[in-house]
């Protein structure tokens, strides 16, 4: 009954935040696990964030987004960075409990395939989610940007902002939403030509 009402509860909140970011209709479906409570912390210290593009500043701003319209609180490490791949839980260790995000060629090892923009990993105990790690594809364009997604003078350019964001949604447990318009939405809808890039 308490999952119930907690998954109301974000579900409530997340169409809050996300109506409001762009006015459509938004969702989601809950993934199997949960936080021992509604918090994690991330160490955010991406490197390359200097110059043109400051992606711990979007990293965090997207994690903000989540802690105003929700009851979950992401807490942030400014200027440590976690490596995503190191620490990771396997079969003999539980991992370092320490949540990490940066850009890489591979999902530790693995490829993103073509149209993937980024991955995120949780890792569970009996449910209880104890790590998440976010991974962006370092193959692919990016900029941080408002309006119409990858259109324009952005065409072909991957919004960092947004991407964190649906990737910080799984970090909460949410699953991917297709049945409508979502951050959730298992792929972005480029603008011109409508070619999809997935998310995991």
């Amino acid at each position: 009954m308490r999952k119930l009402a907690v998954a109301t509860v974000l579900a409530v909140l997340l169409i809050s935040l996300l109506v409001t970011h762009d006015s459509r209709v938004e969702g989601f479906d809950l993934l199997r696990g949960r936080w021992l409570t509604p918090t994690t912390t991330f160490s955010v210290g991406i490197p390359g964030s200097d110059g043109l593009w400051n992606w711990n500043a979007a990293f965090e701003r997207a994690m903000f987004r989540w802690n105003e319209a929700t009851p979950f609180d992401f807490k942030i490490r400014r200027g440590r960075f976690e490596d995503p791949c190191d620490g990771r839980p396997t079969s003999t260790s539980q991992g370092d409990f320490e949540n990490g995000v940066g850009f890489a060629e591979t999902v530790c090892g693995v490829e993103f395939g073509d149209r993937v923009l980024a991955h995120a990993s949780n890792w569970r105990v009996s449910g209880i989610y104890t790590q998440s790690n976010i991974i962006f594809n370092s193959e692919k364009d990016w900029g941080i940007y408002d309006g119409p997604y990858s259109v324009g003078r952005w065409s072909g350019i991957h919004d960092f902002r947004r991407v964190a964001l649906h990737e910080l949604g799984h970090s909460i447990g949410l699953g991917h939403e297709d049945d409508v318009p979502a951050i959730m939405a298992s792929a972005a809808t480029w603008g011109g030509d409508h070619r999809p890039a997935n998310f995991r």
